[in-house]
C-alpha cells in the first residue's frame, strides 16, 4: 500500500459498525460534515458525492474500495479543481479496534500533485473539525454547534 501524504487519527468510544453507519449515512452526514450530505455507492466504481444543503455538488468522485465496517477509499474530484491539478485526490477511512468499546479512525489523504501549505492548513482544520464532530455525535448523541472552518489563506 502506498504511503499517504497526510494522516489524521482519532479514538472514539463506539463500535466499528456504528462509526461506519455514521460515516456512510446520507441522512446523518450533515450533522458532522458542515451541513453537507454524502452520497455513497456500495461498490467500487459507484459514485461518491458531497452535496451542499443548496443542492450544489462540491465533490463528485467515486468509490475505489469498500470493506464495511473497516475501510472506505474514495476518489475526491472537486468541480473547478481549485488546485488546478486536473487529477483527483483520494481519501481513505480506516477503522480499527483500539480497545474494548473503542475504535481508532484514521483518515488518509493521497495527492497526485503538491498541495500548497495554505490548503494543507485549511485541510488540517477542516479534518480536525470533522473528526471532532464524529466523536461528539458518537459519544454524546449530540452534534457540535455549527463551526465554520477557515478557508485557505494564500
Amino acid at each position: 500500500m502506498e504511503k499517504p501524504d497526510l494522516v489524521y487519527m482519532i479514538f472514539i468510544e463506539t463500535s466499528a459498525e456504528r462509526l461506519w453507519s455514521l460515516l456512510t449515512s446520507a441522512e446523518e452526514s450533515p450533522g458532522w460534515f458542515f451541513g453537507n450530505r454524502i452520497e455513497l455507492g456500495s461498490a467500487p466504481g459507484e459514485p461518491y458525492r458531497v452535496i451542499r444543503a443548496s443542492g450544489e455538488t462540491v465533490v463528485d468522485g467515486g468509490v475505489l474500495a469498500i470493506d464495511p465496517p473497516r475501510r472506505l477509499r474514495v476518489r475526491w474530484d472537486m468541480p473547478g479543481d481549485p488546485l488546478g491539478s486536473g487529477r483527483a485526490n483520494e481519501i481513505e477511512y480506516r477503522i480499527e479496534d483500539a480497545a474494548p468499546g473503542v475504535v481508532k479512525l484514521s483518515v488518509c489523504e493521497f495527492h497526485h500533485v503538491a498541495v500548497p501549505e495554505a490548503w494543507q492548513r485549511a485541510g488540517r482544520e477542516g479534518w480536525s473539525l470533522i473528526l471532532s464532530s464524529l466523536k461528539t455525535i458518537l459519544e454524546t448523541g449530540r452534534t457540535l454547534p455549527p463551526v465554520t472552518p477557515s478557508p485557505p489563506e494564500e
